[in-house]
Order: C-alpha cells, then sequence, then structure tokens
C-alpha cells in the first residue's frame, strides 16, 4: 500500500498536468468576453407608421434605458447580441390635440448574426400595452415575435406569436 506522502505527490502531479493542459486548451475553446453598452434615450418625433394607419400626426416620444450585449467567437466574430429596455417607455401623442398615453416596453430582443450578413430577431415578452385610467388595459402587444433578415435588408420571414393589433386601440386612445 502506498504511503501518505506518495498519494498526495501523485495527486498533486496529476492536478499539476490536468491543470496545465486545461489551461493551454482553453484560448481555444472559450470565446471573447461579452462587449455590454448603456444608452440613455430622450427622444422625440414623428411615428409615421401610427399617423398612416390612425389618419392622423402622432408624436413619438421614447425615454429610458437601453442595454445592449454583444457576444463574440473564439476568433472575434460577432454571432449574437441581446437588447433590453429595463426603464424605456414610449408616449404616443395626437400632435393636434396632446392626447397622450405611455407604455412600458422591456421586452428582450435576441440576435442571432449569421456570417453571411443575415439575422434573425427573436422578441418575447411585452413590448407595448396601453392603460387608460378607468378604462383598464385597451391594447397590448406580448408574447413571441420572430423576424428574419436576409442580408440585403430584406425581411424574410415573420413569426408573429400572440400579438394582438396595436394600432385600433392606440387610434381610438389619441382620438380622444
Amino acid at each position: 500500500m502506498p504511503s501518505t506522502r506518495k498519494l498526495t505527490a501523485r495527486a498533486a502531479a496529476v492536478g499539476l498536468v490536468s491543470g496545465a493542459a486545461l489551461m493551454s486548451a482553453a484560448p481555444a475553446a472559450v470565446a471573447a468576453p461579452p462587449v455590454r453598452t448603456v444608452l440613455q434615450v430622450d427622444d422625440i418625433g414623428p411615428a409615421t407608421k401610427s399617423s398612416e394607419r390612425c389618419g392622423f400626426d402622432i408624436l413619438l416620444r421614447t425615454q429610458g434605458t437601453i442595454r445592449f450585449t454583444y457576444f463574440y467567437d473564439r476568433s472575434g466574430v460577432m454571432t449574437r447580441s441581446l437588447v433590453t429596455y429595463p426603464s424605456l417607455t414610449y408616449t404616443f401623442s395626437n400632435a393636434a390635440t396632446g392626447e397622450a398615453v405611455t407604455s412600458n416596453s422591456p421586452d428582450p430582443e435576441h440576435y442571432t448574426w449569421n456570417a453571411e450578413g443575415s439575422f434573425t430577431m427573436v422578441v418575447t415578452g411585452l413590448i407595448m400595452h396601453w392603460v387608460v385610467p378607468g378604462q383598464g388595459v385597451l391594447g397590448a402587444d406580448a408574447g413571441r415575435l420572430v423576424v428574419t433578415v436576409a442580408a440585403d435588408g430584406t425581411v424574410v420571414e415573420e413569426e408573429n406569436g400572440h400579438h394582438e393589433p396595436r394600432f385600433p386601440a392606440l387610434c381610438e386612445i389619441l382620438a380622444g
């Protein structure tokens, strides 16, 4: 039976060799650390799509924090990213009357970036909802939304999970 000293020495030697092997293999197998960016926004401008759907001019104010996280493979190529909106709000206003409604938008956006330049975006959770005092929730956009975009910018596929059309409710609220 080997002595305790020999077992300890053998265990230490195995540990050193294993550790050295793992350390020498690690750089080739480990991706670059993610890059994180935080952006504070407070912007107002025309809500063109909403204005077209509602038939009157609508302004959109976007306020809050947007967080970006970019993930890279071991050769430094971005493979995916995550965009979150922990405190972002959208305020839609009827430009003529000032009638307005605000929605939080905490939905995360998960992007997968492909080598040829196409990407897929998956949005999950609450995108927008409008709550009017005394009337409750009049419109919501929530669930899972998947959009695939070709390298030339063409939307190839859009899968709309549990989303309600938001424009009828928004138009009704802002028309006053």
